[in-house]
């Protein structure tokens, strides 16, 4: 049993770190070296006699040598050694203003590894400028990027065989580069998917992305191993020309209307792309350019070994109906048709 005068409990309740700063250079890539100022810590309730108990961190910096934080995370953290569990609870990291909330438990971090984690942030676009100052430059004039980018991660398993999903919102995000793209702030653009995990490969199902009323959807396998095989498979819904050029500056005037409906499979060694294979189909009732209208498109295209073709070109205009093929070389110096 206990006796009395025995040292029970000892408590740290903070200790701190406050102005430190930190160089980081890697001297086998040319650039410039990542500058920290300006870094502090703060570690509130750690109790030395019982580290299963929750420990408070909070630390910030300034990256880049930035004026103010632009990187702070706070948590609380517990390892319970006896049960070789461990906990990451209400994390908050806080990127140039943008939180990212993180909630992470391991169960027998030892033997089974059972891992839960999940990721919410709402992400203010711009902030890729503070932390990434030549991100800016690097874009073409008039470019830029406003709004939030939602973001809601998950993983739940072990390192043998995880379970993730992912979903991605730029829907009130108002997005422009140079004169080629232009997203305003309410159009839908999203990306969702669904993954499993295993020392074999990565498995994708449930695979989404949506642009205003077009949707790619599909599911696909990558494969472990040097090769890295990847077999991929996609599919749109009906698309809307007329909405789609709309978001092209330079093109938003064409005078276009169609719907076609476009698959595609890719298959083979994503470490060797040229060894890659692409084959697709395209097919649209009608398609109308400016005061030429076709009707009754089909066609089939294939890409490998850096040869294009397009199949079984079929489409009706001007009250007849033409076909062909036609392939491209383009191993040369110039494209051979």
């Amino acid at each position: 049993g206990s006796k009395e005068g025995l040292i029970r409990e000892v408590v740290v309740e903070s200790f701190e770190i406050t102005d430190g700063s930190l160089t980081y250079e890697d001297r086998t890539k040319p650039g410039e070296p990542l500058k920290v100022g300006g870094f502090r810590l703060r570690v509130t309730n750690v109790v030395v006699t019982d580290p299963s108990r929750p420990i408070g961190i909070d630390l910030g910096m300034k990256l880049f040598e930035a004026a103010e934080e632009n990187l702070t995370f706070e948590a609380n953290v517990a390892v319970d050694p006896e049960k070789k569990n461990a906990l990451l609870d209400k994390g908050k990291l806080t990127l140039a203003g943008s939180p990212i909330l993180i909630d992470v438990s391991i169960e027998d971090y030892e033997k089974e590894k059972k891992v839960d984690a999940k990721t919410r942030a709402s992400v203010a676009m711009n902030s890729v400028y503070a932390l990434l100052p030549e991100a800016k430059k690097s874009l073409p004039p008039g470019s830029s990027l406003e709004g939030n980018l939602q973001l809601d991660l998950s993983a739940k398993g072990t390192p043998e065989e995880m379970a993730l999903t992912a979903k991605v919102d730029l829907k009130e995000a108002a997005i422009q580069y140079g004169k080629t793209f232009l997203k305003p702030a309410g159009g839908t653009l999203d990306l969702s998917l669904e993954a499993a995990y295993t020392p074999a490969g990565v498995k994708v199902r449930n695979f989404a992305f949506h642009l205003l009323s077009a949707e790619i959807s599909g599911d696909g396998a990558l494969a472990a191993g040097a090769a890295q095989d990847l077999h991929l498979s996609l599919k749109s819904n009906p698309l809307n020309l007329k909405e789609l050029v709309t978001l092209s500056p330079e093109n938003k005037d064409l005078d276009v209307e169609g719907t076609p409906v476009i698959t595609f499979d890719a298959s083979g060694p994503l470490a060797k792309t040229d060894a890659l294979a692409l084959a697709g189909s395209l097919n649209a009732d009608s398609l109308r350019y400016a005061e030429y209208l076709l009707t009754g498109l089909t066609g089939n295209f294939t890409f490998a070994k850096n040869v294009a073709s397009i199949n079984d070109l079929g489409f009706d205009l001007l009250d007849g109906r033409f076909s062909g093929s036609a392939v491209v070389d383009l191993n040369g110096e110039k494209p051979v048709w």
